[in-house]
């Protein structure tokens, strides 16, 4: 129950999150909306497979599975952006050595040590505490593009990140702590909805 509850909450920042990150920038468009609902759908997906690989172990090393997974992601997103026309639509000139170093940056993270990290993790830890990852990136995002791109952040977006590390702590307290917790959540909100 605590782990439902836990991916509510996190939902709930999750939306708070991108309604305030708007309001910040201005008027929300119909692209603001697709982009959280895309966020959200690749979250369920990213689940489902860890939880499926989680269950259903598969013998090869781990790091192979890591590979061959980046490997098909990255094959599908470039048929994506072939199909939507991307590489017509690239502008060489505004290619800097800042946007290689972050491209690089997330190539050698993001990817390579954060995903081997996170096969290593589903191996030894359970699936529910570690795919809070899904919650915690959008927040880390947020804080590094006003840490160092000097970005501004809204109260909005603060109460979407606080309750999103809400919704990772209810998933990762032990049931000791979070079940009386929980439960006072729970009448309350009964409350509230009365």
């Amino acid at each position: 129950m605590k782990t439902v509850a836990g991916i509510v909450v996190g939902f709930v920042g999750v939306i708070m999150l991108v309604t305030g990150r708007s309001a910040v920038q201005g008027a929300q468009s119909a692209g603001d909306w697709l982009s959280a609902l895309a966020i959200i759908v690749a979250g369920v997906f990213w689940a489902s497979g860890s939880l499926y690989s989680k269950y259903n172990p598969n013998m090869a090393s781990p790091w192979m599975n890591s590979a061959a997974q980046m490997i098909c992601g990255g094959a599908g997103l470039l048929v994506l952006s072939l199909l939507v026309g991307e590489p017509t639509t690239i502008r060489w000139a505004g290619v800097t050595q800042r946007s290689l170093a972050a491209l690089g940056y997330l190539i050698v993270f993001g990817s390579w040590i954060g995903f081997s990290a996170y096969i290593y993790l589903l191996k030894h830890c359970k699936p529910s505490a570690v795919s809070t990852y899904a919650y915690v990136n959008p927040v880390i995002a947020v804080f590094l593009g006003w840490m160092i791109l000097g970005e501004t952040l809204s109260v909005g977006v603060l109460w979407g990140a606080a309750v999103i590390v809400a919704g990772v702590v209810i998933i990762t307290l032990p049931e000791s702590v979070s079940t009386p917790v929980v439960g006072a959540a729970r009448r309350q909100l009964a409350r509230l909805l009365a």
